[in-house]
């Protein structure tokens, strides 16, 4: 069974239009979405749906990235090193420009 666009708007206009609260809007448009789609048999049905609370999903927290301490200690040691090839022609401002590539690898070639 194909899903027909026009039939479900159609199905939902009665839904959507006239002047409404916000929330009584939204309850009425997940009734009907929940019949036009055909989800649901019946508005009753529909109307139960629509009234549970929905499921409060849990937030994914971001871990840290972690590193080992040797992979830190080389990376310093690499941005050091990017550091020292720059440092003898630069001035203080090129110095933190430079600094910010050798710590964002766009400093990582030979000079």
């Amino acid at each position: 069974m194909a899903f027909d666009r026009r039939a479900f708007n159609d199905c939902m206009r009665p839904y959507m239009s006239g002047s409404k609260t916000k929330e009584q809007r939204g309850f009425d448009m997940c009734v009907g979405a929940k019949l036009c789609a055909h989800k649901t048999s019946s508005k009753e049905e529909a109307i139960r749906i629509c009234s549970e609370p929905k499921p409060v999903k849990p937030v994914k927290t971001r871990q840290p990235r972690q590193r080992s301490k040797a992979s830190c200690e080389k990376e310093v040691r690499e941005i050091v090193d990017c550091l020292f090839k720059k440092m003898d022609r630069l001035n203080m401002t090129e110095m933190t420009i430079a600094m910010k590539e050798c710590m964002c690898g766009n400093g990582k070639t030979s000079s």
